[in-house]
């Protein structure tokens, strides 16, 4: 699933034959009706976290994304985006702002972008493609009217509040069940975001 930072955490295939109910669809492969969602992704999207907007929209206006346990694609896993590393980081560091500043209501937003902010500067410090993260930040800090327009456009469309979306996302930092520091600091943020009313997935 994804969590709060728009990154993949505990990504395991659900076990058993049911059918069951994610945040967003695998953006490798699924299906979806053209009649309900329209195009799925915004064409400036490109590469990675169209996915995770289309999941966003889908749940805005009060639709499931679900997964089959049984279903199977193959696909071969990047090839291309290995060539283009710095596009790669560029828009997926870009499209994460995006989907953070367009889809959640004001109130989540709120008490999140702190947690962003600090995420990012980890990303800074610690991670790599550190110009390709300012990059994107910068193009979205600089383009305050294309931002609005869309997360207008995205409003729009919504039918549920946020508290029957979030508990579809985690709010854990580290994926999996870590334990020692890591798992502390898993356990805090899910505490303290169920203290300010956002009920997230562990």
């Amino acid at each position: 699933g994804m969590n709060i930072f728009g990154r993949i955490v505990r990504a395991r295939k659900p076990r058993g034959e049911d059918v069951q109910a994610v945040f967003m669809p695998d953006g490798s492969s699924f299906l979806f009706d053209r009649d309900l969602l329209g195009e799925p992704y915004e064409s400036d999207y490109f590469i990675y976290h169209e996915d995770a907007a289309l999941g966003w929209r889908a749940r805005l206006q009060g639709f499931e994304v679900l997964v089959n346990p049984r279903s199977l694609a193959r696909t071969f896993d990047e090839g291309s985006t290995r060539r283009i590393p710095y596009r790669t980081a560029f828009y997926t560091e870009r499209n994460r702002w995006l989907n953070r500043l367009v889809f959640p209501s004001w109130w989540t937003k709120a008490i999140l972008v702190d947690w962003w902010g600090l995420e990012w500067l980890a990303g800074m410090i610690a991670g790599r493609n550190r110009r390709a993260r300012l990059h994107a930040l910068w193009w979205v800090i600089v383009r305050p009217c294309y931002v609005r327009r869309l997360r207008a456009r995205m409003q729009a469309l919504r039918r549920v509040p946020d508290s029957e979306i979030l508990c579809h996302i985690h709010s854990a930092w580290f994926s999996g069940e870590p334990g020692g520091w890591r798992g502390w600091i898993n356990r805090f943020l899910h505490g303290y975001f169920s203290f300010f009313g956002l009920k997230f997935k562990p």
